[in-house]
């Protein structure tokens, strides 16, 4: 089974990034798992505040962990591998956060890679974002002009409303109190 392993590191471990990265080797590969050549990192600011780190540096690889033996169930031993694997990777400090996704779920790694950074990328992302504007832009015109007023009718003139008795006689009691306060 492939799969995909995604970790961030908090930007005061810069330095130990190396040591980090052959460490979780090391954990992964004691499991039986061989990690592919392609591995994709960037640094960015992360939403919120972990462990007082406020920018980190994100690391995915994908990884292979050979099928059990047993027929009867070919992937117990990747799955209880991966199980073995999370419980190590929970005890490592210098991880904030980890996933472990199977890798036919996910996008390849060189796709990230050719769209690192979303607007600031040259790659494919900026311009997929282009043509969603644009569709989006069309989409609003169409919905603009189902639900704009027809301009051939001329505007109806409202009518002043109408005195009600109730009105009538608040103004009969409005004069009786002028009358009362002048005398």
């Amino acid at each position: 089974m492939e799969y995909e392993i995604c970790y961030l590191i908090g930007e005061s471990k810069e330095t130990e990034a190396e040591k980090i990265k052959e460490k979780i080797k090391r954990i992964i590969a004691g499991e039986g798992g061989s990690f592919s050549d392609f591995n994709f990192t960037d640094k960015r600011k992360m939403a919120y505040e972990i462990k007082g780190e406020t920018r980190g540096i994100y690391i995915a690889n994908r990884f292979k962990i050979s099928k059990g033996d047993d027929i009867r169930k070919p992937e117990a031993k990747s799955k209880s591998a991966i199980k073995r694997i999370t419980e190590k990777l929970y005890l490592e400090k210098d991880i904030l956060r980890f996933i472990i996704v199977k890798a036919d779920s996910v996008p390849s790694l060189k796709d990230k890679g050719e769209a690192k950074s979303g607007y600031a990328g040259s790659g494919g992302a900026r311009k997929k974002e282009k043509e969603r504007e644009k569709e989006n832009s069309e989409i609003k015109k169409d919905s603009v002009k189902r639900f704009e007023k027809p301009r051939d009718k001329k505007p109806i003139k409202k009518e002043p409303p109408k005195k009600t008795a109730k009105k009538e006689k608040m103004g009969d009691i409005d004069k009786k109190l002028e009358e009362i306060l002048n005398i």
